[in-house]
């Protein structure tokens, strides 16, 4: 679906169309804006699900932040990489989960 193309074809044949053509090209080309614009609103849900499996919250202070951005250190004896909070620079360890899904330990 190119709008692009189709716009032009529009401006180009504008002369030669009727008001009631004219109509009928706005109207597909509304429905193509309405099909573009479901078509964003799905991938941005689908990046806040992919992000939103990445962030936690502090069981101290409850403040939310991406793990991913804020890990600081791998543990030598543990194998076990942690984050620290931007907030109350708490050191939390994280555990990996099948699919690459990172989580805060509990405990």
């Amino acid at each position: 679906m190119n709008v692009d193309s189709n716009a032009k074809e529009i401006l180009l044949d504008s002369d030669a169309l009727s008001a009631q053509d004219l109509q009928k090209q706005v109207q597909k080309l509304q429905s193509q804006i309405l099909s573009l614009q479901k078509s964003v609103e799905a991938l941005e849900t689908k990046l806040l699900k992919t992000s939103a499996r990445y962030v936690a919250a502090c069981p101290n202070c409850q403040t939310r932040f991406d793990m991913l951005a804020h890990h600081y250190s791998i543990g030598l004896f543990d194998n076990l990489v942690y984050v620290k909070c931007p907030k109350c620079h708490k050191t939390l360890p994280l555990k990996g989960g099948s699919g690459g899904d990172v989580d805060l330990v509990q405990g």
